[in-house]
């Protein structure tokens, strides 16, 4: 295990775990699937490794940005979680840990910090890899089933011709994907905005509160919840809540991977605590 991605790790669960989350996974949830969704989580932290080395190999010289397989790599988590859970597993979350992994193994080889060099970073690797990476992250979305997001591309006129004739990169990609799921917002059009909720974030008095402002955040920024007024409230509230909120599922899971993004920028800044 190496010490350079235990944050990245942790992230994963803490993101999960973390409660006032309403309408999607967290620990308060009272049935199956929040452990499942922790499950699922295992073999994305297997490959958090593998990432932040190739992320190394390429600040290295030792292959290129055309053969980094990071859409690869994506598409192996996927498939590896929902083998292990039965479950659709949530793309976005997948997309944002391993394309972070791999940026702060690009980042700790130049000897920059993660956070002030994203820019760069994303230029680096997502706008010049290879359009059969980008075929293969979405070979592995159509091998789950996900299908809001497929569905998105399709009615975009995104199709795998389409991305070869064009020279679609994962950076071009992640700036059509973003706006149907979070997780694929490390892009240069969204990152601004992602340097910013990060900023409020670290405002926060630990990683827990910081992920509940990012969700927060996020849902009032793609407003798909009302959170004028927003608050943490009893038990008894929440729960009724998320019951209220458990129809919007698939929408409300689109958030999680924009939280991990934002609470782990933040954090690595604001809560060093490994």
């Amino acid at each position: 295990m190496l010490r350079e991605t235990l944050h990245l790790k942790a992230l994963i669960f803490i993101t999960l775990s973390a409660p006032f989350k309403p309408g999607t996974v967290n620990r308060l949830t009272l049935d199956h699937e929040f452990e499942l969704r922790l499950l699922e989580a295992i073999p994305l932290a297997e490959l958090v490794d593998k990432a932040y080395l190739r992320g190394r190999e390429l600040a290295e010289g030792r292959i290129t940005a055309q053969n980094l397989g990071l859409g690869g790599l994506v598409a192996q988590a996927l498939r590896s979680s929902m083998q292990l859970t039965g479950l659709r597993p949530i793309v976005g979350l997948a997309v944002a840990t391993l394309t972070l992994s791999t940026l702060k193994g690009v980042s700790d080889a130049q000897g920059r910090g993660l956070k002030g060099s994203l820019r760069q970073l994303l230029l680096y690797t997502l706008y010049r890899s290879s359009p059969d990476d980008s075929i293969k992250l979405v070979e592995g979305m159509e091998s789950v089933g996900a299908s809001r997001i497929l569905s998105y591309l399709e009615g975009r006129g995104v199709t795998r011709s389409r991305i070869s004739l064009e020279g679609l990169t994962l950076g071009h990609l992640f700036e059509l994907l973003s706006s149907v799921d979070t997780g694929f917002m490390l892009n240069l059009r969204d990152l601004d905005l992602i340097l910013e909720l990060s900023r409020r974030a670290g405002g926060e008095k630990n990683v827990v509160m910081g992920v509940f402002r990012a969700y927060v955040d996020l849902a009032s920024n793609r407003r798909i919840l009302d959170t004028g007024g927003f608050e943490l409230r009893s038990l008894h509230e929440l729960l009724k809540l998320d019951r209220s909120l458990r129809g919007r599922r698939d929408e409300l899971d689109s958030l999680i991977g924009g939280v991990y993004i934002v609470a782990t920028l933040a954090s690595l800044d604001r809560w060093p605590w490994i």
